[in-house]
Parts: structure tokens; sequence; C-alpha cells
């Protein structure tokens, strides 16, 4: 039976300490864990030695989350890897998580679900709330005795799925750079393929959703550096006929409002303007690429 399950994770200036529980957590349920680092400047590779079945790839610079996991993708491949699992730098999995989205994705497929990817359920580290979206929920059933929840996306980080599979629908759209990565691939893979993805709700992981700010609160701001890719990835996102209406119509009632408060209540007020115009030019210029 095929199981050979290789995992990928991508580090952007990691908190070391987080990052390594993370990665040891990972590797203790993995053949094999690539370690792509898009952090500018030297490598971090030795941190990680005492960690048995890891690969430490150094970009050298930030080259975006989609292009970091492609190549680490691209390696698991040539190293025969049978599945794929996707963790950022600072997301905690229990340490059966692995093989219980293993179970739950043959389940799927037992009962004859064409499936994109599956994941646990998120949730936020610093309130310990699921971070779960009514609008992206499609339908709930029952599989092999436990409840899945059909979604139009799921996070990338946990995320599980077959390396046949990433090869029918493609790599992760490196012109995203970093924001609605996963959306996109998940969207894609139900649109052209009739795939579906879901989250396994007894199955939590603590991730950190948007920003770490260190501050105890349930809506996190990010810099104005993400805040251009945002506006620009929604715009570019409009064209695409994988993305779903109801994406398009609610953010854009959200951006419409983040547009307004973020230059009026946040600092530095200036650079919000100035990244959020950039981004809505930039996503109009290159809407569909």
């Amino acid at each position: 039976m095929d199981n050979k399950i290789g995992a990928v994770m991508v580090l952007y200036r990691p908190d070391i300490e987080q990052t390594l529980k993370a990665a040891e957590s990972i590797a203790a349920q993995v053949d094999e864990l690539c370690i792509v680092d898009n952090t500018p400047g030297v490598a971090q590779g030795d941190v990680f030695a005492g960690i048995p079945s890891v690969t430490y790839i150094h970009l050298g610079d930030n080259r975006g989350l989609a292009a970091a996991q492609n190549v680490g993708i691209n390696y698991l491949q040539s190293r025969k890897t049978d599945y794929i699992l996707f963790s950022d730098q600072d997301s905690q999995p229990p340490s059966d998580m692995v093989s219980r989205l293993l179970k739950a994705y043959r389940d799927l497929e037992d009962a004859g679900v064409k499936v994109a990817t599956v994941g646990p359920m998120p949730r936020q580290r610093t309130t310990g709330k699921p971070t779960f979206d009514k609008w992206n929920l499609r339908f709930k059933k029952s599989i092999g005795g436990r409840e899945v929840m059909c979604m139009d996306y799921i996070i990338s980080s946990g995320s599980l799925m077959r390396t046949s599979v990433l090869e029918s629908v493609g790599p992760m759209l490196e012109s995203l750079f970093i924001d609605g990565i996963d959306s996109e691939w998940c969207w894609r893979a139900a649109h052209f393929h009739g795939l579906q993805s879901f989250i396994i709700p007894d199955i939590t992981m603590t991730h950190m959703m948007g920003e770490d700010t260190g501050e105890r609160r349930s809506i996190r701001i990010p810099t104005p550096f993400r805040v251009y890719y945002q506006f620009r990835n929604y715009f570019r996102l409009l064209s695409y006929p994988q993305t779903p209406t109801w994406w398009k119509v609610k953010n854009g009632i959200k951006y419409t409002v983040k547009a307004v408060y973020y230059p009026l209540f946040l600092k530095p007020r200036g650079q919000f303007v100035k990244r959020i115009a950039a981004g809505v030019r930039d996503g109009l210029k290159t809407s569909g690429q």
C-alpha cells in the first residue's frame, strides 16, 4: 500500500523555538521533512541538524510562499513520495495528526469521494478558538463514523494530499506570492477536476492566523507589506473562473471596509494608503494572470 509521506515546511524569519517544536512534531510523523527557508541572509540549517530525516533548502531570498512550497513539492516528488503534508513554521500539530488525516483521506476515497486535500480544524493560537468560516462550508457528512466538512478551500498548513493529485491539479500559483495561494489551489482542484477539500473537525491544530503582534486579540492586523498582497490578489482572483461568487462578494465588502479603516485608524497611515493603492493598481493591471 502506498504510504510514503513527505512534508513541506516553509520558513520566513522564524521564531526558532516554536519552529523547532513544529519541525520535531512533523518529522516524527512522516518519512521525510523538507524545510524550505525564504529568509534572506545566512542559512539556518544547523538548527535542524538534530532532527532525523530533515532536508533543509535555503533559497537565500524571499521568493514567496508559493515558490518555496513548489521547491519542496518538487523535491519530494523526486523522492517518490506518495502523500505530501504542508506545514507553517508556527503551526503546532498533535502527535497523531498525520496518521489520523491519512485514515480520513482513505475513508473518503473508499466512500467514492474524489479528494483534493484534507486538513485539521485550525485553532487560533492566541485564543484557542476554531477559525471556521461558515461561508466556506459546502456541506457536512459522516464518513467512516466521523463527521467531515466539505469546504470550498482549506488552509495549507496541516493539509495532506496525494502527490498524484498535485501533479494533476498543478503546483501552487507563484504569482500570488503569499495570500490566497491555498484558496486558489483548492478552487482550481474543484472547478477543473471535480476534487473536494475537507476539514476533519475532530482533528485540531493550533496555528497563528494573520500576523503575530504579541497581543491577545481575535483580529490580526497585517503589516502594510502584507496588505499590498491582500488587495492585489483580491483583484487578481476576481477574474479567475474557479473563484467562488460568495468569496468575491464577501471579500469585496471586507476590503472596502479595510481601505477606509486602515488609513484612518492604524499607523503608519501613509504606508497603508500607499500599499493599498499599489495593491489595487497592480491587481487590476495583472487581473487573470
